[in-house]
C-alpha cells in the first residue's frame, strides 16, 4: 500500500512538472509568432502583399488564429491566442447514399434460441429463411453447411436502403426512395450462404460470390435539396444493372430536404457513363460532374436552376475525382498536371496547365486566381505526408509556368511538432484550411 502511494505521488509530481514546463513554453511563445521565409525559386514580388490565414490548435485547449502578410519591405504577422475555440470548430458534413440492404451483402448473425435470428426470419432476409433452416439442420449433424444461390431466384429487385446524415427526411421519403429505385437483380449474381455449429455456438453468414452490385453514391446539397448519382456498374464485371424502370432512367437525381416530395430524375445520363464525382459550388448554383469513358475524363458544369449544362470539358486522359474551385476558376487534376479553367462573365476558358512543385495533392491547399496568376498556399509537411504544423508554402503560377515558390516556416511548430514525433499523436496541431486574403501587388508584376 505504501509503495502504491509513493508511485501515485511520483506520477502526480511528473504530470505537474510536465504541465508547468509545457505551460511555460507555450506562455513564452503564444504571442511571439514568427515566420521565416525561404525562397525556393522565382521572384518574391509575385507574392508581395499576399496574406495567408491559419487556424490551429494544440491538443484540445490551445487555439491560434494567425495571419501572415508577405511583404518584401516589412513582413507582418498578426495572431490571436485563446484557451478556448474562437469560432466554429466543426463543419457540418451532409451526406446521402443508397445501398443494397446490408443484410443481403455481407452479414453474420446468431440464432434466437432454437429459431433463426429475428432479423433474418422476416424483412429483407425472409425469402432466404427456408434455405438457412435447411442448412442449419445439416450443420447440426456435420458441423457446417454451405450453399451458393442465384440471388435472382429469390429477389426480383434489389432491396434498397438509404441514409441521410442531416435532419429533414422522414419515413415517407425513405419509402418513396425505395419505390423509386426499382432495379432488377443481375441474373448472374450469387450469394454464398453458410451455417456453422462449433462448441455449441451457431453462426449464420452471407456474402457475395463472384460479381455483385452495390450503389456507389455521390451527393451534393443545396439548402433545400440533395442531388445525387450512383455508378450503375456491377463490382467484378463490366456488366451494368438495368435502370430503365427508374422514372426518368439513369442520371442525376433530386430529393427535397424539407418536404415530403418524391425523388425525381433531373439530369439524364447515358447508361454507359462511369461516375467519378459530383460536387456543388459554394453558392449552390452549379453542379460539377466528373465522369469517365474509355479512360478519358469529362467535366460537366450544370446550372442548378435549369439543370442544363453550361460548360463541358473533355480530357484525353484520366481526371482525378477532386475538383478544386474558386469564384472565378476551376482547377482539374490530370494524370501528371493541373489544368486551370477561368470563368469570366459566365464564359469558361482554358487558361494554362502546370505541374505542381510538390508530389502531394492540393486537397489541403487554398487557391486564388487574379490578374492571370494562380496563387497556391499549402500547409507544409513536417516529418509526415500529412499537413501537421502552422508553416506553409506559397507557389504562384502563370501561363509561362512557376513564377515564385517560397516556404514560410513558423517558430510555433518547433517546440511542439518535433516533440510529438516521439510522443502520442494527440499533441499534434490540428490545422483548419488555410485561406488566402488580399494580394495587393500581384498586378504590378508582369
Amino acid at each position: 500500500m505504501k509503495q502504491l502511494r509513493i508511485l501515485m505521488i511520483s506520477l502526480l509530481l511528473i504530470l505537474t512538472v510536465s504541465a508547468i514546463v509545457i505551460t511555460a513554453t507555450v506562455d513564452a511563445e503564444k504571442h511571439d509568432i514568427r515566420f521565416t521565409e525561404t525562397i525556393i525559386s522565382g521572384d518574391p514580388a509575385y507574392a508581395d502583399g499576399l496574406s495567408v490565414s491559419v487556424r490551429a490548435r494544440y491538443g484540445s485547449a490551445l487555439h491560434w488564429d494567425i495571419t501572415h502578410t508577405i511583404d518584401i519591405a516589412e513582413p507582418k504577422t498578426e495572431s490571436h491566442f485563446s484557451l478556448f475555440a474562437t469560432g466554429d470548430e466543426y463543419e457540418i458534413h451532409k451526406r446521402f447514399y443508397l445501398c443494397v440492404a446490408r443484410e443481403l451483402l455481407i452479414a453474420t448473425a446468431y440464432p434466437n434460441g432454437d429459431r433463426l435470428p429475428s432479423a433474418w426470419s422476416s424483412g429483407v432476409m425472409y425469402p432466404l429463411r427456408n434455405e438457412f433452416e435447411a442448412l442449419w439442420d445439416t450443420a447440426k449433424q456435420h458441423g457446417s453447411a454451405h450453399e451458393t444461390i442465384l440471388l435472382s431466384d429469390y429477389y426480383e429487385y434489389y432491396p434498397v436502403e438509404n441514409f441521410l446524415s442531416i435532419s429533414g427526411m422522414d419515413r415517407t421519403q425513405y419509402d418513396a426512395i425505395n419505390e423509386f429505385f426499382r432495379i432488377p437483380v443481375l441474373t448472374r449474381e450469387q450469394r454464398r450462404l453458410s451455417v456453422t455449429v462449433e462448441d455449441g455456438t451457431t453462426r449464420f453468414s452471407i456474402q457475395p460470390y463472384g460479381i455483385y452490385f452495390d450503389f456507389t453514391t455521390q451527393s451534393a446539397f443545396t439548402d433545400d435539396a440533395c442531388y445525387f448519382v450512383f455508378d450503375n456498374k456491377a463490382i467484378g464485371t463490366s456488366a451494368r444493372v438495368d435502370t430503365t424502370m427508374i422514372p426518368g432512367g439513369y442520371g442525376i437525381y433530386r430529393i427535397p430536404l424539407h418536404t415530403n416530395g418524391a425523388p425525381e430524375t433531373v439530369y439524364p445520363l447515358a447508361e454507359e457513363t462511369n461516375i467519378l464525382t459530383l460536387e456543388i459550388s459554394e453558392d449552390g448554383e452549379l453542379l460539377y460532374l466528373i465522369t469517365e469513358e474509355n479512360g478519358e475524363g469529362h467535366l460537366t458544369v450544370i446550372d442548378v436552376a435549369t439543370m442544363t449544362a453550361v460548360y463541358e470539358y473533355k480530357a484525353t486522359e484520366k481526371l482525378y475525382d477532386k475538383i478544386l474551385k474558386g469564384e472565378n476558376f476551376i482547377l482539374l487534376h490530370l494524370n501528371d498536371a493541373y489544368e486551370l479553367i477561368t470563368i469570366e462573365n459566365g464564359v469558361y476558358r482554358k487558361a494554362f496547365s502546370f505541374q505542381y512543385c510538390y508530389s502531394h495533392s492540393l486537397n489541403d491547399a487554398s487557391l486564388s486566381y487574379r490578374d492571370g496568376k494562380l496563387t497556391i498556399a499549402d500547409p507544409l509537411r513536417i516529418h509526415s505526408a500529412e499537413p501537421v504544423g502552422v508553416g506553409f508554402s506559397v507557389a504562384v503560377y502563370g501561363d509561362t509556368g512557376l513564377l515564385f515558390h517560397g516556404e514560410y516556416d513558423c517558430n510555433l511548430d518547433h517546440p511542439y511538432v518535433d516533440l510529438t514525433r516521439e510522443q502520442s499523436g494527440w499533441l499534434t496541431y490540428r490545422l483548419d484550411p488555410i485561406t488566402i486574403g488580399q494580394h495587393r501587388r500581384s498586378d504590378q508584376v508582369s
